[in-house]
């Protein structure tokens, strides 16, 4: 299964339920027991004012119904990557809120 999907942050400021942040549903659930890495963009465009790239993740305990895991690089830690676990939309006086854009193939169940 190949997909590109985009999550399109033009609301209100976001924070994940927790430390593992944002994952994404997938149209057709993957096979479980298979780990599977996506590659991820984000745009942070006038909210963030920066470009990131990082990776998406199905872990290998997943039920395969959803991406578990948004990483992209840290601003902090050089190359290491971060969970993204907040969104700043429009918030702040951002015009344009960020864009992710995960691309990638995985197995189907």
């Amino acid at each position: 299964m190949t997909f590109t999907a985009q999550i399109i942050a033009n609301g209100a400021a976001v924070e994940s339920a927790n430390g593992s942040g944002f994952g994404l549903t997938l149209p057709v659930p993957a096979a479980t027991g298979v780990r599977s890495t996506f590659q991820l963009q984000l745009d942070g465009r006038n909210a963030d004012n920066g470009v990131w790239t990082g990776e998406a993740s199905i872990l290998a305990g997943s039920d395969g119904s959803q991406i578990d895991r948004l990483r992209v690089t840290s601003t902090v830690n050089g190359a290491a990557l971060q969970n993204v676990g907040f969104l700043y939309g429009k918030s702040e006086g951002a015009v344009n809120g960020e864009i992710i854009t995960v691309t990638g193939s995985y197995v189907a169940a």
